[in-house]
């Protein structure tokens, strides 16, 4: 699991959902999962790779 500082301030929710991101750079859609949730953000875990940096923004598909 990899390490990133933390910047979210609102309160996190675990919550696993399947879904899949697509990077618009790259073209690329990968299978993830959500591990938490908050109104600031999510914690994906992502099958493969994409070439992405803190901050990058992503399509990301889930069911509801």
């Amino acid at each position: 699991m990899y390490q990133c500082e933390e910047r979210r301030q609102d309160v996190r929710v675990d919550v696993t959902r399947l879904g899949k991101v697509y990077d618009p750079r790259s073209r690329k859609f990968l299978p993830c999962a959500t591990c938490n949730l908050s109104r600031g953000g999510a914690m994906l875990e992502v099958v493969g790779r994409l070439p992405l940096q803190a901050g990058d923004r992503l399509m990301l598909g889930l069911p509801q």
